[in-house]
């Protein structure tokens, strides 16, 4: 198959290359601005923006599958910022694909934490780009498939794997709520298994299908823990309350970006390190027929090798 993958620098895009390459499917892959440090062998590299998408529109001719993985992903921002490329952006995209004809389209959304009514832009705008995107196929039968993925972590993640570890290492990683939250792992082999069964099973057309590794047994106060053993930490105790890491993240996101500092924490990841959605695989299974074949334990040892082998050497 002729594969097409935006975000192809970031951590889901450039696993998905690799794994498109090891099934032997020809692939381009839409960069933004960063160029990858190491490419990878039989990908075609682009340089684009999604919401401009005359500059590769023509490598969308013929496309087998298009998977739509860029997006702006951060707790803070402006509002233009998330709506031209989440919201304006994907239109954009959608409208580039249905001029080919392009066989199915496949979109990286993720699954809704906020318990307020007010969610955070990046949130608002997935929902919004996930509407338009069902608008069309009811309207068109534009053939497209919105996947849902839980925490994505596995080896060389940022998000859920260094930037906690770097934490542990100074003694700066606080739990909320001591650590009841619960994590929804999502172990990036298993969605890169469940994006391969999509494109291969024409009911996943029109559908919305979450993604985990099916398991909701393992709190975020687990699996930091886990991380703090395998850096030969002692066990995480200092802990803080939700309304707390609330209040702090919200005045950290009005204060510290324009001084160019980097907030530690925010209302979105206090959402979502005090989840406690849960979430079956049952309707998934009934879709793709997807089974996570690695379990939290082995993914953890995967990433303790890892860290051990490449992260911590490096650092």
């Amino acid at each position: 198959m002729k594969c097409f993958v935006t975000g192809a620098n970031g951590y889901i895009g450039r696993s998905l290359l690799k794994r498109l390459v090891q099934q032997h499917h020809q692939v381009i892959g839409l960069l933004h601005k960063t160029i990858p440090r190491q490419k990878e062998n039989g990908v075609t590299y682009l340089q684009g923006n999604v919401a401009e998408p005359e500059s590769f529109r023509s490598f969308l001719k013929d496309c087998d599958v298009v998977f739509h993985c860029a997006a702006k992903v951060s707790d803070y921002g402006s509002k233009k910022e998330f709506y031209d490329v989440n919201v304006l952006g994907t239109k954009k995209l959608v409208e580039a694909c249905m001029k080919y004809d392009i066989g199915q389209f496949i979109y990286l959304s993720h699954l809704p934490y906020e318990t307020s009514n007010r969610p955070s832009l990046y949130s608002k705008t997935k929902q919004i780009a996930e509407s338009q995107i069902l608008k069309m196929y009811r309207k068109t039968g534009f053939p497209s498939t919105i996947i849902r993925p839980g925490n994505v972590f596995g080896p060389g993640d940022a998000t859920w794997v260094t930037v906690p570890v770097d934490a542990i290492n100074k003694k700066r990683l606080l739990l909320i709520d001591n650590g009841q939250g619960i994590f929804l792992h999502t172990y990036i082999e298993n969605l890169l298994d469940a994006l391969m069964l999509c494109i291969y099973e024409p009911e996943s057309i029109g559908e919305i299908i979450i993604i985990t590794d099916g398991d909701n047994s393992i709190s975020w106060g687990t699996y930091f823990n886990d991380l703090a053993t395998i850096l030969e930490k002692g066990p995480l105790q200092r802990s803080i309350p939700k309304f707390t890491a609330k209040l702090v993240g919200a005045c950290m996101i009005k204060l510290l970006p324009p001084l160019g500092i980097t907030p530690w924490i925010s209302p979105l990841a206090v959402d979502i390190l005090t989840n406690k959605n849960t979430y079956t695989l049952e309707e998934t299974k009934n879709i793709i027929d997807y089974e996570p074949k690695i379990k939290y334990s082995e993914a953890m040892e995967h990433i303790a090798t890892w860290i051990k082998n490449e992260y911590m050497i490096k650092k």
